[in-house]
């Protein structure tokens, strides 16, 4: 929640629209902010016997892309159209976007930046070391996080 990066995925999902970078086979890994938090906690109570790293608090879904996109459709109880879109025009978009934001003299979150990431085929990792290490496990399943974020939105005026 108050997440304002995620506010614009979640605009472009509620217009029932949402692009996928090529095919959308990237894959990306997720964890809810209260999960972040009890993560980094458990990492902080180790004390001076901290664990070698590095740990990667996630939800264990990694999912991709389009996957992602029906993680959105059910959270938020609609039918988005998933719709694959030629890198080649995320890549102008988001050129037009970042030389917007330039002249403008303000940060865009669609940006050149923003496509590189998403043009990297995985962005999969694994919480097991982080669970062996201090017992942390994620709690907030990603739909659910997703729909609870979504409702603070809509309650918030947000959307």
């Amino acid at each position: 929640t108050r997440d304002h990066g995620m506010l614009d995925v979640f605009k472009f999902a509620r217009s029932r629209f949402f692009p996928l970078f090529g095919l959308g086979r990237g894959k990306t890994a997720m964890v809810h902010g209260r999960d972040l938090a009890a993560a980094v906690l458990s990492l902080a109570v180790c004390g001076g016997k901290m664990p070698p790293g590095p740990f990667y608090p996630e939800d264990g879904s990694n999912l991709s892309w389009k996957e992602l996109a029906v993680a959105f459709e059910e959270a938020m109880s609609l039918r988005i159209v998933k719709m694959p879109v030629p890198p080649f025009l995320f890549w102008a978009a988001a050129g037009i976007a970042s030389a917007w934001g330039r002249v403008a003299g303000r940060p865009v979150l669609f940006s050149l930046d923003k496509v590189r990431e998403m043009s990297c085929p995985s962005w999969e990792c694994s919480h097991r070391a982080l669970r062996h290490a201090t017992g942390w496990q994620p709690k907030v399943q990603l739909v659910d996080g997703l729909r609870e974020t979504f409702m603070w939105y809509v309650k918030a005026g947000w959307l």
